[in-house]
């Protein structure tokens, strides 16, 4: 088995803290054809972790440090920072938070050039900083080889590989990387040499990069060459030139990046394209396209970060109304109304949101109206009302919410009812309850996060 992967041209090492930014800055880069490796999405079931992200930093050109606080405090940070360096791999630092350097990184870092990637208050990646990212990658990188030629992307022989590649970038053609060729490149920057230039050897990606800092040459391009991704990159930028696409070329995460920087075009969108992951990638930008979006796609992770930054999405959930439906925000925010109000039309969803606010209802509720997710919702806030709850209710999703929030309230969960992705959500915020979880129903993706920050949580791996 080889000992080396060549299969991506970047290794990216962060936090699990910061896989929000991870998945987004992963995305940006893979649209333009720079291909990704992280773990653990790229680490097949079977695999050792060790193993495999050793190789998977020898085969990479570039090493990628998502920088943040938490991220330079992490054992599996600075582990795969030295593998890097011992390998002379091209070392950048994304950093995404302000934090003076730790001593365990002083060693790496000293006297190298940081791209300052610094979030906004709701941002998820700094584009500018993920552009500079990607123009420093594709200018060292060479070309990619037509798809018709006898030597395989990356110069990979016909055997296995010894880490197995990660996805495809899904939408660009498979002979050039996005972001043009030195040629495109050339003309974008020195605009004297577009007069002696062949327009005819230029394709999609090459014009949706020259047309994004030239617009004057829009007039020899040809339209037809562009796909969804040079698209999605050149009507970011340049959106008046919308008249000229072919909006069926765009799939689902190419209309979520289009619409989150430009919402006017959101009348041509083939809403049914868009899968969870571009809907939650959409909405924490734009939450105006809610009714255009299917919220049960979403994963419970997205639709909770949703919930909580933008609650008028949608209410907890109930069989029979949505929360704060009915007359309940009246009630919640001006309680002079209430003595009027007929209190048996309330469904518990109503109930839930009522009492958050207004505790000094309860003797009107009828607590058998309430769900699990109104009970989930309600308990978070105000848990002296345990003493009504039904406790079969909750499934494992509201119980991992709940105790994340009233650990106190452990001794009536049905422990049994967690599936892995709900033990994996509570261990995060409340490690003490994993005496009470079965390892092997968690992921080997959740149980890498969980040993990252508390590698003494399971024992001894």
């Amino acid at each position: 088995m080889p000992q080396n992967d060549t299969g991506h041209d970047v290794f990216i090492s962060y936090s699990h803290f910061d896989r929000s930014v991870v998945d987004a800055l992963c995305a940006f880069l893979e649209k333009r054809n720079i291909r990704c490796w992280f773990a653990p999405r790229n680490i097949p079931p079977g695999w050792k972790y060790g193993k495999a992200i050793a190789q998977a930093i020898k085969g990479a050109k570039f090493f990628v440090l998502v920088f943040s606080d938490r991220s330079q405090q992490s054992d599996w940070v600075i582990s795969e920072t030295d593998i890097a360096k011992s390998n002379c791999k091209t070392l950048i630092p994304f950093r995404i938070e302000d934090c003076p350097v730790a001593d365990e990184m002083e060693l790496y870092l000293a006297g190298r050039q940081w791209i300052d990637a610094i979030l906004q208050p709701g941002e998820v990646l700094n584009e500018t900083a993920a552009a500079e990212l990607a123009d420093i990658i594709l200018q060292t990188l060479p070309e990619m080889p037509p798809a018709s030629s006898e030597q395989p992307v990356g110069g990979m022989e016909d055997n296995e590989p010894s880490v197995p590649p990660q996805r495809s970038a899904p939408s660009h053609d498979s002979s050039k990387r996005v972001g043009g060729t030195p040629r495109s490149r050339q003309i974008s920057q020195q605009p004297e040499f577009a007069a002696r230039h062949d327009w005819n050897l230029l394709d999609g990606s090459d014009w949706s990069r020259i047309l994004r800092d030239r617009p004057q040459y829009a007039a020899s391009c040809d339209w037809d060459k562009l796909d969804g991704g040079a698209w999605q990159w050149l009507l970011m930028k340049q959106p008046q030139f919308a008249e000229h696409c072919d909006w069926n070329k765009l799939d689902g995460w190419e209309w979520a990046c289009l619409l989150r920087v430009q919402p006017q075009l959101a009348d041509h969108c083939v809403w049914s394209k868009l899968e969870g992951k571009d809907c939650s990638w959409l909405l924490r930008e734009q939450p105006q396209f809610a009714d255009k979006c299917d919220l049960n796609q979403l994963r419970e992770e997205d639709r909770r970060f949703l919930l909580e930054k933008f609650p008028q999405l949608a209410p907890p959930r109930d069989s029979g109304k949505r929360a704060g439906a009915t007359r309940s925000p009246q009630i919640s925010q001006q309680p002079e109304p209430a003595a009027r109000h007929k209190w048996n039309e309330l469904g518990g969803s109503d109930w839930s949101r009522i009492l958050r606010d207004r505790p000094q209802y309860a003797d009107r509720c009828d607590w058998n109206k309430l769900d699990g997710g109104a009970w989930q919702w309600l308990l978070m806030k105000q848990p002296q009302f345990a003493e009504h709850c039904d406790w079969s209710k909750l499934d494992g999703w509201e119980w991992a919410c709940l105790l994340r929030v009233q650990p106190q309230l452990a001794d009536h969960c049905v422990w049994s009812k967690l599936a892995g992705k709900d033990w994996s959500w509570l261990l995060r915020e409340q490690p003490q309850f994993a005496g009470k979880c079965v390892l092997r129903i968690l992921n080997e993706g959740d149980r890498r996060l969980l040993l990252e920050e508390y590698p003494r949580l399971f024992g001894k791996r």
